[in-house]
């Protein structure tokens, strides 16, 4: 199916800008997509450079040389050659229908429209989505009008304290967005009287998995979580547990295949011994040990704080990256030398969509039943009793 992308620059003129020295209010950029009309005789390809919409060739410029895991440059005509099935500013399905909501944060520094294999799936199957560019935190971003916004100088080295910050930031514009949704509901030229606000759920990468789960802490208005691989370093939940708090939402945490802890610091050590001083490594070492010891506590509090539906499971043979659209545009075929990563995107898409269906637009067993059926054997479920959970 072919899908519709535009774009919107919101301002929240509640907030000053945080993370520059200007005096301007905050603006969140957002991509919508959609089923587009069924009458549009759409003929041309479209590639993953329309997504950088009007700079495409940001596109070649950022990734073109780099290389991938096995060693291997990623070459501009590679780029160039990236399918999609998403247009921009095409029309609107006319179906007169309402179209249930669902919200994407991004990792660290991601793309906004860095999942796209799975926005399409979830449009496809009749979802409206709409993903969160949270401009000075993502490594560029494009305005509608061209202009490229680089990301704040301190974000990539940020601290643990830092990241925290960012997260607060994140859900602000979370917050932000759901309050727009209802004015673009009334307003807007394109999603007017389009959206069912009554079905709205969230999904979030790394620290927007982090993010998403505290916007909905807070409100609602969200009826369904999907946290990808969630930077779970960042919770911090005793308090809440012991006071008795919790959360009631139907809640999916995605992890990647195990965290082993050993391994894990060694990859971190090997990486960073030769790319910077004594004092510096040693930062970057103890954040990365910090990383993973709170990751395994957290985890074990979600589970506990969690008291509505809450399923926790992993994708075998899976990396933190495997999530989004990184290993296709950097032409990584496999993940671990084990799991291709068309299969893993299908299997990661077939799984959100199902979760959604059942647990946003009451489809009932949709996703309990193919998650205990073992129709799909690269995935674990991680835990029923809150145990193990690495």
């Amino acid at each position: 199916m072919k899908i519709g992308r535009t774009v919107r620059l919101l301002t929240d003129n509640k907030r000053k800008e945080s993370l520059n020295d200007t005096d301007e209010k905050r603006k969140i950029i957002i991509s919508i997509f959609y089923q587009i009309d069924e009458n549009l005789n759409e003929t041309k390809q479209a590639y993953y450079m329309d997504i950088f919409h009007p700079c495409q060739e940001e596109l070649i410029k950022r990734f073109a040389g780099k290389k991938n895991l096995a060693g291997q440059k990623v070459s501009e005509r590679y780029l160039k050659s990236i399918n999609i099935n998403t247009y921009n500013n095409v029309p609107i399905s006319k179906k007169e229908i309402l179209y249930p909501v669902i919200i994407y944060s991004p990792g660290l520094g991601m793309d906004r429209d860095s999942l796209i294999y799975n926005i399409e799936k979830l449009v496809s199957e009749g979802y409206v989505v709409f993903t969160l560019g949270h401009i000075y935190d993502a490594d560029f971003t494009i305005l509608p009008d061209g202009e490229i916004v680089e990301q704040a100088k301190h974000i990539a080295n940020s601290t643990l304290e830092e990241k925290e910050q960012l997260i607060d930031i994140r859900k602000e514009d979370v917050l932000f967005l759901l309050d727009e949704l209802k004015i673009l509901n009334s307003e807007d030229e394109l999603m007017k009287e389009k959206l069912d606000l009554n079905k709205i759920g969230i999904m979030g990468h790394s620290l927007g998995g982090a993010a998403i789960f505290k916007a909905a802490s807070e409100d609602t208005r969200i009826k369904a979580v999907i946290m990808l691989d969630g930077s779970l370093q960042h919770f911090n939940l005793t308090k809440d547990i012991l006071e008795e708090k919790r959360l009631y939402t139907p809640f999916l945490n995605f992890r990647r295949g195990t965290i082993d802890y050993a391994e894990e610091m060694k990859k971190a050590i090997e990486f960073n011994a030769d790319k910077m001083n004594g004092e510096e490594f040693k930062k970057r070492i103890v954040m990365r040990h910090q990383t993973l010891i709170g990751q395994i506590r957290a985890q074990k509090e979600l589970y506990e704080y969690l008291a509505g539906y809450k399923s926790f499971i992993k994708l075998k043979y899976s990396e933190h990256l495997t999530f989004t659209d990184w290993p296709v545009i950097y032409n990584q075929e496999m993940e671990n030398e084990i799991l291709p990563i068309k299969e893993a995107h299908e299997i990661i898409s077939e799984i959100t969509v199902r979760f959604y269906n059942e647990f946003l637009c009451g489809v009932e067993g949709d996703y309990r039943n193919f998650i205990n059926s073992n129709r799909c054997p690269q995935i674990c479920i991680i835990s029923k009793n809150g145990e193990s959970l690495k």
